[in-house]
């Protein structure tokens, strides 16, 4: 039987919820974490992602009787992620506003590895936490290869396709997946019975 796009969104929430446990064995293993307040990495232009990790945020809105809305607004061309909420002028000080339906490219960033050449596996992290903790990165370089600790991103990410391949397979510019998400939802549920729970626009 062919997955609703509720149900797939669910399947996705909870591959989610299994990686969220893996980055806090990362998180506690590693001694690394970002800074507080930090958001230089959504800062990023055209973050690429994929519409499927992109569902249960989608999901969200529609169920919330948000979608039509929030679809307009994806409308205005605009490089940077639609969820990010700058809280001061200095570059990168910001959240997201959508923290739990955030992406899979989002929770992978900071907190997991890459497969490198010679089947190594490389910190995919960023610059600040780098310098910002270069001790706890340095020991956990050493480490991430004699120790499975650390969330692997095409693991995840082969997870992920295994859910649904097609929304999977191809990369957008992240407020594109996310605009893309929503369109699939609101033309799979034009003509079906939403699921239960769910609130019309007021």
């Amino acid at each position: 039987m062919r997955k609703s796009p509720y149900q797939k969104a669910k399947a996705v929430e909870k591959l989610f919820s299994r990686l969220d446990a893996d980055i806090q064995k990362f998180y506690n293993k590693s001694s690394m974490h970002c800074l507080v307040g930090c958001g230089k990495c959504c800062t990023k232009p055209n973050i690429d992602a994929t519409v499927l990790e992109f569902l249960p945020l989608a999901m969200h809105y529609y169920m919330t009787g948000q979608a039509e809305q929030k679809l307009e607004d994806l409308q205005m061309e605009d490089s940077l992620c639609h969820n990010f909420s700058l809280t001061s002028e200095k570059v990168g000080s910001g959240f997201c506003q959508n923290y739990n339906y955030r992406g899979l490219i989002c929770r992978l960033f900071g907190a997991s590895a890459a497969e490198a050449k010679g089947n190594k596996l490389k910190i995919y992290t960023c610059n600040i936490i780098k310098e910002s903790q270069p001790e706890a990165f340095q020991r956990t370089t050493a480490e991430i290869n004699e120790e499975n600790f650390a969330p692997i991103v095409s693991h995840y990410y082969r997870q992920l396709a295994n859910i649904d391949p097609d929304l999977a397979r191809n990369y957008y510019p992240i407020n594109e997946a996310t605009k893309k998400a929503l369109e699939f939802i609101l033309h799979y549920y034009a003509y079906r019975k939403p699921p239960k729970g769910f609130k019309k626009a007021a």
